[in-house]
């Protein structure tokens, strides 16, 4: 039974992109800023590590667009908290936790110029 539902959601799915494809008119205006907003995300591999953490979060960027990469950090009821940031090389930083106290916290990674701004949940421990 799911291979049929599978073999129906492709089937269907690739129908009705063939259906608005042969639709589609040059009167018709197309906004390509959300592809765009995907485009810059998928080329900015972001790694946060270690996850539970003890002492210090790494973030890790690769393959990055980002011109000028803001870090901040927020506990799990939104309050911003100071942080303590290295970077260790291009795209690459340490931010010290050991003194926040056990709990999960928001980690956002932004970049105004390029509009660039992602959410990571992280676990600090003991």
């Amino acid at each position: 039974m799911k291979k049929l539902l599978l073999f129906a959601y492709i089937f269907f799915f690739l129908f009705g992109i063939v259906d608005a494809q042969s639709t589609f008119n040059e009167e018709q205006s197309v906004n390509f800023s959300t592809l765009q907003d995907d485009q810059i995300i998928s080329k900015n591999k972001i790694e946060i590590f270690p996850n539970p953490a003890v002492e210090n979060v790494y973030v890790k960027i690769d393959n990055s667009e980002l011109e000028n990469v803001e870090i901040e950090l927020f506990n799990i009821i939104g309050n911003s908290l100071a942080i303590e940031l290295e970077e260790i090389e291009h795209n690459y930083f340490k931010i010290k936790v050991e003194d926040f106290p056990p709990g999960y916290y928001l980690l956002i990674i932004k970049d105004p110029i390029k509009r660039f701004n992602q959410a990571f949940k992280f676990h600090k421990v003991k």
